[in-house]
C-alpha cells in the first residue's frame, strides 16, 4: 500500500475556513502544552504554536483511511538472521473523541508521519515487553503466525488507549510474496571419487522449491537465495569424495542408487534454508566414454577328430563392463579383439580331441562349460557374460528348428486293385534333442529319408482299406465325424513323433492333380445336361423321343472301367441313344404313346433303370434321365398326320377354321341379341349363316366367293407368319389349340342352348390351348369385328 488517503480522517489547515462539512470538526492544537480547543482563537490571540487541523469523525462511512506504518527489522545477530515486518490499517476517528485523536498526532511533521511514528512505539513498546529483540528472537519465528496477530491486537489496543482512534491492523513480512522456486540449471561440479585421484565432472539440474511449511525461513534467507548454487555444489562434492566409487561413478547415478542417497542429504541441508527439492536430475559426464556393453560377433572353423573337412563355429557375445576400475587398469583394452581371441582359444582347447558326433550331440553341454570359463577371465579385466550363443554349424542341427518338409508321394494304392493315388504332404515339425535319433545318425543314415518312409508307410496303412470313391471324391467329406484327409494326417503325425521322436506342430495332405478325376469331375460338373433325341422314324416307327442326360457319378463297381478314362460325354450320350434306340424299336404302339404324365412318368423311371445298368457296365458310370418326351415334330404324327405334311395346306386348314369359329362366336352373339329383340327375320338369317359357319368348322371345302377370299387372306397372313416362326414353334402354339377345338360339337340354337353352347365354346377352347393364354371375349353386337388373331394367341411378333 504505498499511498494513504489519512486526509479523510485528518489534515492540517493553515486557515481557518468559514465552515466545516457535516461530520468534520475544527481542532486547534498547542503543540506547546498538547492542549487542543474545539473553538478556534480570536484572530489577536492566535501564535505560531497553534495548529489547526480538521478532523472527520466515524459518523460518515467516507471519513476513514486506508495506511501503510513503517518497516520494522526484527534481527538474531547470533544466527545472523533478521525478518522485516511492516503494519498495513484501517483507521477511523470516533465521533466526539476528535480533539484528542488531532492533539494525539499533531506536530510539526504531517499527520501521518506523526501516527506511523506512534504506532512504532507501539510496536516496539510490545517487542520490548516480550524479549523479541533479545535473546528471544528465535521464539518469534517459530511462532510467527501468532505472533503477528498478537503484535496486530497490540497496536489496536494502545492506539484506541492512547489516541482514542480505532485500527483495524495487519503485519505483514517484507519480501513474502517475492518467494518462489529457485532453478539450477546444468550446474557443473567438478568432483573426486572415493576410489580414484582424477577428477571427475557432475551435472546437476534442480528445482529448489519454498518449503511451505517452513516459509519464514525462506524468507529470512530470501536475500541469500544467490548462495543456494553454492550449498549444492558444496553438498554434492562432499557426497562424492566420500561415497561414489568410479563403477558406481560410471554405472550411473541412478542405477546405482545415488540420485536417491544425494536428495535426501540434500534436502536435510536445503530445509535449515526454507527450501525442498522438486525437481532433481544427476549424472556424471563421462569425458574418457568408456563402453557399458559390447556385442560382438565371429566365427571360426574347426577340424573335428577324425573328420575330413573343417566345420564353422558361429559366436555372438555380449559383455558387460562391470567394475570400471579394473577394466582401467587394463589400458587401452579392446575389448572385441579380447573377447574374440579369448572365445576361440577356450573352444578350441575344449573340443580338441572330439568327434563330429561328439559336437553335434554334446556341444550345448560344453557351452555352458565354455560360458563359465570366459565369464572368469572376463571377470579379471572388469567384465561380465551377459550373453553368450555359440554353435557348430552342422547340416543336422537344421532339424533342431522348426521348419515344412514337403513331400510328393505317388501310386499309393487303394483298396481297387491297380487304382492308385499321388498324395501331397507337407509336415512341420522339429527334432529337439537330436540324441534321441543317435543311432540314424551313427549310421550316418539320411534323416529326410526316414521322414519320407514314415510318412508313406503311415499313408498306405490306412489307403489300402479304403474304396475309390472315398479316396478320390470323398477326400475331405466328413465319414463318421472324422475325413479321410483328416485320419492321413493325424496318421502321419503320430508315426513321425514315434519315430523320430519329433515335435510336429501341423501335417497337411492333400490330393496330387489327377487326369481321371479331373475328367469325372468335369463330366460331373457340367452346367447343364446333355440333351438327346431318340428317332424311330428310321426303324419303322413313327416316333420321336428327347430329354436331357446327367451324369451324376462314378458306379460303386464302375471305377475299373474309367481308369483308362478315354471317353467323352458325349460317348455315353451315343451309346444311351443307341441303346434305347435299340429297346424301344420293337415295343408296341400303345407302350410308346405318352398319354399322360403319369405315363410319362413311368417310361422315364424305366429308362432310368435300364439305361443306368447299360452305363455302368460300359463306362462306370451313373447317369440320370429327365424330362423324357415325345419330340416336338411326333405331335403332328399323333394328331394322324403325314410327316412331310404341307405346310400351305396345314395353313389353309387351321386358318379357314380359325376364320369359321370367330364366325361361329360371333353369329351366336347375334343370334342372342335377336332372340331377345324377337326379330323373327333376323333369325331365320343368322340360322342359315350359322349352318355354313358350323360346315366351315367341320373341314368343309370352300365352295363359295367368300370362303375363297376368306381362304386367300388367311394363305398370305400365314405366309407372313411362317416368316417370322420356325416350324417347330408354330407347330407347338398353333396345332394344338386348333385341333382341341375341332373336337368340339357345336350345339342347338336356342336362346338357352345357345348362351350355353356360347360358354361351353369359350371354356373349352381356353381350356384346350397350350400356350395357357387367355381367349379374349366375344365382342357386342356394336363391336367391330373380332380380330383372327385374338381366337387361338400364339407367340409370334403379331
Amino acid at each position: 500500500m504505498d499511498e494513504c488517503d489519512l486526509d479523510n480522517v485528518i489534515r492540517r489547515v493553515d486557515n481557518i475556513p468559514a465552515k466545516t462539512e457535516p461530520g468534520q470538526v475544527l481542532v486547534t492544537v498547542d503543540i506547546r502544552t498538547g492542549q487542543y480547543t474545539l473553538q478556534p482563537p480570536l484572530p489577536l490571540l492566535r501564535r505560531k504554536h497553534h495548529i489547526f487541523y480538521i478532523v472527520g469523525n466515524s459518523s460518515s462511512a467516507r471519513h476513514t483511511a486506508q495506511c501503510k506504518g513503517n518497516i520494522v527489522t526484527i534481527a538474531d545477530y547470533s544466527n545472523d538472521t533478521e525478518v522485516r515486518i511492516y503494519p498495513s490499517y484501517r483507521i477511523v476517528c470516533p465521533k466526539g473523541y476528535e480533539g484528542m485523536f488531532a492533539a494525539a498526532v499533531a506536530g510539526e511533521a504531517p499527520p501521518l508521519t506523526q501516527l506511523n511514528a506512534r504506532i512504532d512505539v507501539y510496536v516496539q513498546d510490545y517487542l520490548d515487553k516480550n524479549e523479541y529483540l533479545g535473546k528471544k528472537v528465535s521464539k518469534f519465528f517459530q511462532n510467527i503466525k501468532e505472533e503477528r496477530q498478537r503484535l496486530a491486537d497490540s497496536i489496536q489496543e494502545s492506539a484506541k488507549t492512547e489516541m482514542r482512534a480505532f485500527l483495524s491492523v495487519r503485519i505483514h513480512l517484507e519480501g513474502e510474496s517475492d518467494l518462489a522456486t529457485f532453478h539450477i540449471t546444468d550446474l557443473h561440479i567438478p568432483v573426486h571419487l572415493k576410489d580414484a585421484t582424477d577428477a571427475f565432472n557432475v551435472i546437476i539440474v534442480a528445482d529448489l522449491n519454498v518449503d511451505p511449511d517452513n516459509r519464514i525461513t525462506a524468507l529470512m534467507r530470501y536475500k541469500q537465495v544467490d548462495q543456494l548454487p553454492e550449498i549444492v555444489s558444496k553438498m554434492v562434492k562432499a557426497f562424492c569424495r566420500d561415497t561414489v566409487s568410479v563403477n558406481e561413478f560410471f554405472k550411473g547415478f541412478d542405477e546405482s542408487g545415488l540420485t536417491s542417497k544425494l536428495r535426501e542429504l540434500l534436502l536435510a541441508r536445503l530445509r535449515k534454508v526454507g527450501r525442498v527439492l522438486g525437481r532433481f536430475i544427476v549424472r556424471a559426464d563421462k569425458v574418457d566414454g568408456f563402453p557399458k556393453d559390447v556385442y560382438c560377433s565371429f566365427k571360426f572353423e574347426h577340424t573335428p577328430f577324425g573328420y575330413p573337412n573343417p566345420i564353422t563355429i558361429d559366436n555372438h557375445l555380449q559383455l558387460r563392463v562391470e567394475d570400471i576400475a579394473k577394466y582401467r587398469s587394463r589400458g587401452a583394452l579392446d575389448i572385441q579383439i579380447w573377447a574374440r581371441e579369448t572365445l576361440t582359444r577356450t573352444i578350441k582347447d575344449a573340443i580338441f580331441e572330439w568327434s563330429y558326433l561328439e559336437i553335434l550331440l554334446e556341444f550345448e553341454e560344453l557351452r555352458k562349460k565354455i560360458e563359465s570359463k570366459l565369464a572368469e577371465e572376463a571377470t579379471r579385466v572388469g567384465c561380465a557374460v551377459k550373453v553368450l550363443i555359440s554353435r557348430p554349424i552342422m547340416k543336422e542341427n537344421s532339424y533342431r528348428e522348426l521348419k515344412t518338409y514337403p513331400f510328393l508321394f505317388q501310386n499309393l494304392p487303394t483298396k481297387e486293385t491297380g487304382l492308385t493315388v499321388n498324395l501331397n504332404v507337407a509336415a512341420t515339425l522339429s527334432i529337439p534333442d537330436l540324441m534321441k535319433i543317435k543311432d540314424f545318425l551313427d549310421r550316418q543314415e539320411n534323416i529326410l529319408s526316414i521322414m519320407e518312409t514314415a510318412s508313406r508307410a503311415a499313408l498306405e496303412n490306412i489307403l489300402h482299406h479304403q474304396d475309390p470313391e472315398t479316396v478320390f471324391m470323398r477326400f475331405t467329406d466328413s465319414v463318421r465325424e472324422v475325413t479321410l484327409q483328416g485320419q492321413l494326417q493325424e496318421a502321419i503325425k503320430r508315426k513321425l513323433e514315434d519315430s523320430l521322436f519329433a515335435q510336429v506342430q501341423n501335417v497337411t495332405v492333400s490330393p496330387a492333380p489327377n487326369q481321371m478325376v479331373d475328367h469325372i469331375q468335369k463330366m460331373i460338373g457340367a452346367s447343364k445336361p446333355e440333351e438327346f433325341i431318340v428317332d424311330l422314324r428310321g426303324h419303322g416307327k413313327p416316333y420321336c423321343y428327347c430329354g436331357n442326360l446327367w451324369v451324376t457319378g462314378v458306379h460303386e463297381n464302375g471305377w475299373e472301367r474309367i481308369k483308362q478314362h478315354s471317353f467323352q460325354l458325349s460317348d455315353i450320350v451315343n451309346y444311351f441313344v443307341s441303346f434305347l434306340t435299340a429297346e424301344l424299336v420293337n415295343r408296341k404302339p400303345d407302350q410308346l404313346t405318352i398319354t399322360s404324365a403319369k405315363h410319362r412318368e413311368m417310361l422315364e423311371t424305366f429308362i432310368n433303370h435300364k439305361a443306368s445298368e447299360e452305363i455302368s457296365k460300359r463306362f462306370g458310370m451313373k447317369i440320370e434321365i429327365a424330362n423324357f418326351r415325345l419330340s416336338p415334330s411326333e405331335i403332328l404324327k399323333k394328331l394322324g398326320m403325314e410327316s412331310e405334311l404341307n405346310l400351305e395346306t396345314q395353313l389353309k386348314v387351321l386358318e379357314s377354321q380359325r376364320s369359321a369359329k370367330a364366325t361361329v362366336i360371333q353369329q351366336n352373339q347375334a343370334f342372342l341379341e335377336a332372340e331377345n329383340q324377337g326379330d323373327l327375320n333376323k333369325l331365320a338369317d343368322l340360322t342359315k349363316e350359322m349352318d355354313k359357319a358350323r360346315r366351315r368348322v367341320g373341314g368343309n371345302a370352300f365352295d363359295d366367293e367368300d370362303d375363297g377370299r376368306i381362304f386367300q387372306q388367311l394363305k398370305e397372313e400365314g405366309e407372313e407368319r411362317r416368316s417370322h416362326l420356325g416350324l417347330t414353334e408354330f407347330q407347338q402354339n398353333i396345332v394344338p389349340g386348333v385341333v382341341e377345338f375341332d373336337s368340339l360339337v357345336m350345339r342347338g340354337t336356342s336362346r338357352q342352348d345357345g348362351e350355353a353352347s356360347m360358354r361351353e365354346l369359350l371354356e373349352e377352347i381356353d381350356k384346350g390351348n397350350d400356350s395357357q393364354k387367355p381367349i379374349l371375349a366375344p365382342p357386342k353386337p356394336d363391336s367391330p369385328a373380332l380380330e383372327r388373331k385374338a381366337i387361338v394367341p400364339t407367340d409370334s411378333s403379331e
